[in-house]
């Protein structure tokens, strides 16, 4: 079980942002994050240019760190400077389940109103990959733990892809599947929204 610190902002130079990385993930790193990817929304309806920051964690209190300790750091700062960035919203996640490899050109990421537990989405994620496995090349649950008013869900399901076409002809695979759909109804699962990201790092 890891956590995740989901932060959601804008940035107006986003080249100053993605040539920082090695000095994002170095301060994250410094506070307690073992891994930091980065997308930005290219469809996603008003969401469209937001930029979607992942810091995960083995623990909350080093999520807490992470969320308070990466806009004290100067660096990180000069940084938010330089990209003309704003932060829009910060969320703790806690993942529940992930197969294959969180890495590719595109990513995912299916707002989910659910009823689900950890131990249900554990048990049922290498099935759900094997029906993404042609379109995906890795994909983890999330389950919020605190998000504010927005109304993004209970879980957040990231899929990663090398292309959009094959990762939605997988997706209508796996919806379409009599077991997924019972697992949804027994789960009181469906889908609040969508947004497709391009990966930065």
């Amino acid at each position: 079980m890891s956590f995740i610190v989901g932060t959601v902002g804008r940035m107006e130079d986003i080249e100053a942002f993605v040539s920082a990385q090695d000095t994002i993930k170095r301060i994250a790193g410094g506070l307690g994050a073992t891994s930091v990817r980065a997308s930005q929304t290219i469809m996603g309806g008003e969401a469209q240019g937001n930029v979607q920051i992942a810091f995960e964690t083995d623990t909350m209190d080093q999520a807490m760190a992470v969320g308070s300790g990466m806009v004290k750091s100067p660096e990180i700062r000069e940084m938010m400077s330089a990209a003309r960035a704003s932060v829009l919203r910060r969320s703790l996640m806690m993942v529940v389940a992930r197969a294959g490899e969180m890495s590719g050109a595109f990513a995912s990421g299916l707002m989910m109103q659910s009823a689900m537990t950890p131990d249900q989405a554990n048990a049922d994620i290498d099935r759900a990959f094997a029906n993404m496995a042609e379109g995906a090349n890795g994909m983890s649950i999330a389950q919020v733990i605190a998000t504010g008013p927005n109304p993004m869900g209970t879980h957040y399901v990231v899929t990663y892809t090398d292309s959009v076409d094959q990762l939605m002809a997988a997706s209508a695979k796996n919806f379409a599947d009599s077991t997924t759909k019972n697992t949804m109804a027994a789960t009181n699962t469906s889908v609040v929204g969508r947004v497709l990201n391009e990966v930065l790092f």
